[in-house]
């Protein structure tokens, strides 16, 4: 009996525990991100890493979209910025003549002292800049604030239309 208990509860331990892959083993695939040879979206922690073998950034997964934590890393391993992802789920809209928005994810940044969030607009279509990127960003912080986000007085720095948030890295 007991060995079977401590099989369940390292069953439990390990199903429970976040893998972490490198972030070039992961693909996108309409807007989510899945581990290269998986069907599954990716649930976990991905990593890059600098020439040194030092972790770069660190970014949290969940189902196939980043959320939660983030943190990038100098060359030395010092934190040089962290924040987190805060995605807001939806069916496909169009904002401002911006077509097949899948989500938007919130992206806070915290920089030394200075701290300020940038707006990912997940779209499914080809990336087309707006006719008026300034009407867009004024009517994404309306539509985030009518979710429920509370910018907190932060700045918005930028609003970027990509096909996932991790493109850039």
């Amino acid at each position: 009996m007991k060995a079977f208990t401590l099989i369940i509860f390292l069953f439990f331990l390990s199903s429970c525990s976040r893998s972490q892959i490198l972030l070039e083993e992961l693909v996108l695939k309409e807007n989510i991100y899945f581990q290269k040879g998986t069907s599954m979206p990716y649930d976990g922690e991905a990593i890059s890493k600098f020439d040194n073998g030092r972790i770069s950034n660190k970014i949290s997964i969940k189902n196939g979209i980043p959320e939660g934590p983030w943190t990038a890393y100098g060359f030395d391993g010092e934190v040089v910025q962290c924040g987190k992802y805060v995605p807001f789920k939806n069916k496909e809209l169009t904002v401002n003549g911006v077509k097949s928005i899948r989500r938007l994810n919130v992206c806070e940044v915290k920089e030394g002292q200075n701290s300020y969030t940038d707006i990912f607009v997940v779209v499914a279509d080809q990336l087309k800049v707006p006719n008026n990127p300034k009407e867009l960003k004024n009517t994404l912080i309306k539509l985030l604030k009518m979710k429920g986000y509370n910018f907190e007085n932060k700045q918005v720095n930028q609003v970027k239309l990509v096909a996932g948030e991790l493109e850039f890295q």
